[in-house]
């Protein structure tokens, strides 16, 4: 879907020159403090802590990826590289096995990239396993980390690029920065952990848990927090509520999130502790939505206000239960699940096409496998949501 005029930046203006150099200079800031750090330090070595780190250096001269590398997806095609030409890419370098210190890195993409607010638009994530038996690893973290590029080398592919950045298997474990000529022109150390520049925050929780994230975004960071709220009118995106603020933030990001990735009808489904169903025309309206109670809050309920003895509820493979226990737990499920089913079908008839299904939330994987109808999880869209919303 196209995004609102403030999306987009005038084709060879100069404003659109300097929002093509933003996601650079915001990532040169939660990243070059520490190259500035040890400058300052290295001529004042008085300043020196008794701990010392290197997170952060500049590759010169540069290391284009080359021409003739190839890159292949899980999918077995190759990369397409003309998806990254004129971005800046974030790209982490990993052998076959990506264990949980690989994939918190992997995250770290993720929340980097979140941290560029509107110039997140312009920057892409690359992972590159150089193992030829990485494929299926690749697969599963392609899955997970949804719109992050993945690719594998084959055996002297990897060596080779491994050679030319002369580092051999430490290069593993890094975050490259990616120019938009296709040149790795920075990398950071395994264990670097930037510091935020700015934070942006979501919140449905009460006015002590706002108070609470403001205090500790101060105490940590020294940064003033910009609470989000819904807007009737956002990049294109025109809400249905007639008041706004009463609109669940997290439901207003959601919905933003999918006016950008989505170009027909939708459906966004987000199975919390409430599960909330929202219905959007390719135009950018919001139809409306309606509310549920949450898998577990559905579970709880039932047993809170009724004479069911208190059991341990348990998973069930089939559609129904057979004893009390296995049938909550399956309804709990199937409700929800069959309403998705019926608001696709009615959101076809009022839009005329053929709709998609987005859904997220810590219990999403367990509702996407009960619904009869396609689906795409996306685990991140609330926060892709967040990073969409134009500075006030």
């Amino acid at each position: 879907m196209n995004s609102g005029g403030d999306a987009t930046p005038e084709p060879g203006g100069g404003s659109g020159s300097k929002r093509g150099m933003k996601p650079l200079l915001v990532m040169l800031a939660i990243f070059a403090a520490p190259l500035v750090g040890a400058w300052f330090l290295y001529l004042n070595p008085e300043y020196l802590p008794s701990g010392r780190s290197n997170l952060g250096e500049l590759i010169s001269p540069v290391v284009p990826i080359p021409a003739n590398l190839d890159l292949i997806t899980p999918e077995g095609a190759p990369l397409d590289r003309d998806a990254l030409a004129g971005k800046w890419t974030l790209v982490f370098l990993t052998g076959r096995d990506c264990s949980d210190p690989c994939q918190s890195r992997v995250r770290d993409l993720r929340q980097i990239r979140l941290a560029l607010g509107e110039g997140s638009l312009s920057t892409e994530r690359l992972l590159i396993m150089v193992d030829p038996d990485g494929q299926a690893k690749g697969a599963e973290l392609a899955r997970e980390f949804g719109g992050m590029h993945v690719a594998g080398t084959d055996a002297a592919g990897g060596e080779g690029l491994l050679d030319l950045l002369g580092q051999g298997d430490a290069a593993l474990g890094r975050i490259y920065i990616l120019d938009p000529m296709g040149n790795l022109m920075m990398r950071y150390a395994p264990d670097a952990m930037p510091m935020p520049v700015a934070a942006r925050v979501s919140s449905v929780g009460a006015p002590t848990v706002a108070r609470a994230l403001a205090s500790a975004c101060r105490a940590r960071w020294g940064l003033e927090p910009h609470f989000v709220q819904p807007r009737a009118f956002c990049r294109g995106l025109t809400i249905a509520y007639a008041e706004p603020g009463r609109l669940g933030v997290d439901r207003w990001l959601a919905l933003l999130a999918a006016h950008q990735i989505c170009d027909r009808p939708a459906l966004i489904l987000d199975a919390g502790t409430a599960i909330t169903y929202d219905l959007l025309l390719p135009d950018g309206h919001h139809l409306g939505g309606l509310i549920l109670p949450g898998v577990e809050t559905m579970r709880q309920a039932i047993l809170a206000n009724t004479q069911i003895p208190p059991v341990a509820l348990q998973e069930v493979p089939g559609a129904w239960g057979r004893d009390t226990a296995t049938a909550i737990a399956a309804a709990s499920l199937e409700a929800p699940a069959a309403l998705a089913e019926r608001l696709l079908r009615r959101l076809a008839r009022e839009a005329g096409a053929e709709p998609i299904l987005l859904i997220t939330g810590g219990d999403a994987e367990q509702l996407q496998a009960r619904i009869e109808a396609p689906a795409r999880h996306v685990p991140d869209l609330v926060l892709q949501g967040l990073t969409l919303v134009p500075e006030a």
